[in-house]
């Protein structure tokens, strides 16, 4: 048997998902040597896109970029794209008591049936830095439409409710749904948290944009990474499903790595891939954390369907759908595509449906919502199911805590980087993730 070819590096990135390629193409800015492994043989992770049979894109993960709510990730990924993005404004509706209506509406724009469980005159929002609990928040909104936030929104996101048995509170589910389900109220009092202070600052303008390539779907972002990396001399070793990792139990220096019939070693090693690979790589038992089960649910019709939201977020019950987004719609081509996604615990029984039942539901929601007429033939769709760590729990129900390391020894050149399971909003993790690597490489 031919040994490897022993290559030496001055860094190696586990993991080509978005945070590892962020992370070569900064190394490989700066001219470091450096080599990229990724498992699988697809890079980006979940914020890659795929095609169906007919050729349509559709995204994974990200269904487009905030434009400018990160400044450098605004700038980083419109540069290695080459400007080839379009500049969509947001149009994002919600659905409450099988109502589609538009985000951030006045209250006088809601539906009657809706309207009629507020209390009569100006619409303020008090709440400020208290929780928002059913008590405080219906001082404001009024019990009956608070009642129906906590009791259907809550059911509409199985995973969030199945948390109640395990007696977290209210408070601490609601935040997928507040302010995201509340018309528009002048604030009394300013937010200190980063979700709430976006929103407000959301409500006040006149538009909202997101950038989306104009070719490839949300992960030709990731690809142009991919492109730019390998350009800057950094070594890509895709689909390596040889990886193997000799690290020193004591020391925790990876004395080699072997991925793709190389055998590689580095003065730092940066962990990029799942934090539960490098909880087993390091010898101890990680968080014990179940996972939601996502599915998503891709359709392609033979007519336009709803041009008036490119994503619409659901809070009803009724509807077995987290969030629907409308692909065409921000790649700006012909708008006839759907896609929808729906997140629940891993071992709920009443969720393990085939395919083919997943499809009729989802178009009755889509038909009974308007999205799509009885006349609209349905060309093609696409299923897919895979664990997601968005909103995750602990098995007892805790919520899960950040994901933190124990102080590596000193003599370790093991890198874990910015590894979380709270913070996936790509606008803050990968601004965090560049600042770890210039501290790290600036020796602080």
């Amino acid at each position: 048997m031919t040994p490897p070819e022993q290559c030496k590096y001055d860094a190696v990135i586990i993991g080509g998902n978005t945070a590892g390629l962020v992370t070569a193409y900064v190394l490989g800015q700066f001219g470091i040597r450096t080599a990229l492994i990724e498992r699988s043989d697809q890079i980006g992770g979940i914020d890659a896109s795929f095609k169906n049979k007919n050729g349509r894109v559709f995204d994974h993960g990200l269904h487009g970029l905030d434009y400018m709510r990160s400044e450098l990730v605004t700038r980083l990924f419109s540069k290695v794209i080459g400007g080839r993005v379009n500049m969509v404004e947001r149009r994002r509706g919600i659905v409450l008591g099988n109502h589609l209506i538009p985000y951030n509406s006045e209250l006088a724009d809601w539906p009657e049936a809706l309207r009629a469980m507020f209390p009569s005159g100006d619409l303020v929002d008090g709440l400020g830095t208290d929780q928002p609990t059913r008590q405080n928040l219906a001082r404001f909104y009024g019990r009956e439409f608070t009642d129906m936030i906590f009791d259907d929104g809550l059911r509409s996101y199985p995973s969030d409710h199945h948390h109640l048995q395990f007696g977290i509170e209210e408070s601490e589910l609601v935040r997928d749904l507040y302010p995201w389900f509340f018309p528009k109220a002048r604030r009394a009092s300013l937010a200190t948290s980063a979700s709430r202070k976006y929103h407000d600052a959301a409500r006040k303008k006149r538009q909202e944009c997101v950038l989306y390539p104009c070719e490839g779907g949300f992960g030709a972002f990731g690809q142009a990474l991919f492109d730019a990396v390998r350009a800057s001399g950094v070594e890509c070793l895709v689909g390596a499903k040889d990886l193997r990792i000799d690290i020193d139990s004591a020391t925790k220096f990876v004395r080699s790595i072997t991925a793709g019939g190389q055998e590689l070693t580095a003065e730092r090693v940066y962990w990029c891939a799942a934090p539960g690979a490098l909880y087993e790589l390091l010898g101890g038992p990680g968080p014990d954390l179940k996972p939601d089960r996502y599915v998503i649910g891709s359709f392609e019709f033979s007519e336009v369907v709803d041009g008036r939201f490119n994503e619409v977020i659901l809070a009803d019950p009724n509807h077995r759908i987290n969030r629907m987004t409308f692909p065409g719609s921000f790649a700006q081509s012909r708008n006839d595509l759907v896609q929808v996604e729906f997140a629940f615990p891993r071992d709920a029984k009443d969720f393990e449906r085939e395919a083919a039942v997943w499809r009729e539901d989802w178009m009755s929601s889509l038909e009974n919502l308007g999205i799509i007429s009885a006349s609209n033939d349905l060309l093609d769709f696409d299923f897919k199911t895979f664990p997601i760590f968005y909103n995750t729990y602990g098995v007892d129900g805790q919520v899960a805590p950040e994901i933190r390391f124990d102080a590596l020894p000193e003599e370790s050149n093991l890198r874990p980087l910015h590894l979380t399971v709270k913070n996936v909003n790509i606008n803050t993790r990968l601004p965090q993730i560049v600042k770890s690597l210039v501290e790290d490489m600036s020796g602080r």
